[in-house]
């Protein structure tokens, strides 16, 4: 039964009004695309021909569908599973952007075989669903022979731009010049190419060189992105080693049993506690995110989540870093994206507070942004008199900070904070908190 809609009615997705084949909506939790007149004709006979289907099937195009919905102003509306939790291109690491590279050229030489190509070459066309990269972006898909150029892939400057830019510069160790890159408008991002740091070493010219020479032999587009595909292979870091969660305390083990959260996301500094925690959730069916501010660490999430099959994202992110989690009309922020149910975050109130010189105060509202009910950390109850005596004349952020403190500041967001001894003979302590039942904040 076909159900009219207003536009008032529906809420339209972030940068969908830039998209001139479509706008992106929500309505009662379900994501669908709205498609004006000029272009839904071509778009329902992707699916009446049934290429929509072979890509799904193939697992190179997110699960869609034509709707019964209509809406006034278009002429069609395609419904699409939701596909997340959304992490951007610059939050991913590089063996992750590697991957999401050659799925690009994937996808581009299979719509080839259909007279279809990509109208644009950039990484926010692709989501990650655990450790699978997979493509979302509906309107991308265009009739090649309206964008031939020659035997060249017509957007193989911004492919170079977004894909292979950054990961050149990824591998000379300039990381977050290439993430920084990767936020860039593409226009920004094809000028920013001419730096002189991503100027080819002379042997990867003479590659080039000889890759031109052997195009001339097979003129085609395929032959345009099988060197692109060569050259991805030549920057992809080696896979990393899978990180290797330990077992868990008892405690913990069941109360996240108990919880039987529905989203979890895990904050690492490179303890495996963390790992355990997240993935006892993810292997209940919870969706999992975990983010950490190193590029290597990010890598063996990554390898953790391929190896287990687990519906796990990892990602890279700086929760206290005053520039990581920058938004605006292009971008949301990490609360709105990944808010979760439970945050595991073990050992992180002790590094912000003690390495990092953030303030407790700070520390906990960003960690209650995160949880929606639920906050599971743990503290090193090293003795006060450890910690060096100047700081805090110097750094007011040290001065009484104890567990008594942190409990306190805690229980202020917070309607319960429980503390448990952990079994390691330490002293230190696991703490959970919850929200109450009538919490604003709390998950819905």
């Amino acid at each position: 039964m076909t159900r009219q809609l207003t536009q008032a009615e529906v809420d339209f997705v972030g940068l969908s009004f830039t998209d001139l084949t479509g706008r992106l909506f929500r309505w009662e939790g379900q994501l669908y695309r709205a498609i004006p007149a000029q272009v839904a004709p071509f778009y329902a006979r992707l699916f009446d021909d049934g290429v929509i289907d072979d890509l799904v099937n193939e697992q190179l195009f997110v699960e869609s569908e034509i709707s019964d919905l209509e809406i006034e102003g278009f002429s069609l509306v395609v419904w699409h599973r939701t596909v997340g939790p959304l992490l951007y291109p610059h939050e991913w690491s590089d063996r992750m952007l590697a991957d999401v590279a050659q799925k690009q050229l994937a996808f581009t030489k299979r719509l080839l075989e259909h007279d279809l190509t990509c109208g644009d070459a950039h990484p926010l066309n692709m989501i990650f669903e655990g450790s699978e990269p997979i493509f979302v972006d509906l309107g991308s898909i265009v009739r090649h022979n309206e964008h031939r150029s020659g035997s060249i892939w017509h957007k193989e400057d911004q492919f170079r731009a977004f894909f292979l830019n950054p990961l050149r510069l990824m591998v000379g160790g300039n990381f977050r010049i290439a993430r920084w890159l990767l936020r860039e408008h593409p226009n920004d991002a094809e000028l920013t190419a001419r730096s002189p740091l991503l100027r080819p070493t002379t042997t990867s010219r003479v590659k080039a060189k000889l890759a031109r020479l052997l195009r001339r032999r097979d003129d085609s587009v395929e032959s345009s992105l099988d060197a692109l595909a060569e050259e991805v292979v030549s920057l992809r870091p080696d896979a990393a080693e899978p990180a290797v969660p330990p077992s868990l305390d008892e405690w913990i083990v069941r109360e996240i049993e108990q919880m039987a959260p529905c989203s979890v996301l895990g904050v690492s500094n490179g303890d495996r506690r963390t790992a355990a925690a997240v993935t006892l959730a993810a292997e209940r069916g919870a969706r999992s995110v975990v983010v950490a501010n190193i590029n290597a660490e990010v890598n063996k999430w990554y390898a953790y989540a391929s190896s287990r099959k687990l519906l796990l994202t990892p990602g890279y992110l700086d929760l206290m870093s005053p520039s990581d989690d920058l938004s605006n009309y292009w971008y949301q922020p990490a609360s709105q994206r990944l808010g979760s149910e439970l945050v595991v975050a073990f050992g992180m109130i002790d590094q912000w507070v003690l390495e990092d010189h953030v303030r407790l105060e700070v520390v906990v509202d960003r960690l209650a942004t995160l949880a929606k009910r639920w906050l599971l950390t743990s503290l090193d109850t090293t003795p006060a008199g450890e910690i060096p005596t100047w700081s805090s004349d110097r750094l007011p952020m040290f001065e009484n900070f104890s567990l008594e403190t942190v409990q306190g500041v805690l229980g202020a967001t917070f309607a319960t904070v429980t503390t448990h001894e952990i079994d390691d003979g330490s002293g230190s302590v696991w703490i959970l908190c919850e929200r109450g039942t009538g919490d604003p904040h709390a998950a819905t």
